[in-house]
């Protein structure tokens, strides 16, 4: 088994409050968290696994983005008002 880590070295390593590193150990948010007494546990682990869930990607080149921002056309016909066809 690695080192259990405290809350407080779970918030010196995440640069958190210890309020929120404790919140987040008992909502199960940083991996299987043990309580000791008083204390709340994560094995080292446990938080590498949990920062790697977390890890989003970069966002894409700005041409990428760009592009991304053009409605499909499919959205745009649903946006249309539909007219009556034939007459009457």
């Amino acid at each position: 088994m690695n080192a259990l880590l405290t809350a407080e070295q779970v918030a010196a390593r995440l640069q958190i409050h210890v309020v929120n590193a404790r919140t987040m150990l008992k909502r199960g948010e940083l991996g299987k968290a043990y309580r000791l007494g008083r204390c709340w546990r994560v094995d080292e682990r446990e938080l590498e696994a949990a920062l790697e869930r977390f890890r989003v990607d970069p966002l894409p080149a700005r041409a990428a983005r760009e592009n991304s921002l053009v409605p499909k056309k499919e959205f745009l016909d649903l946006l249309r008002p539909r007219t009556k066809r034939g007459g009457a």
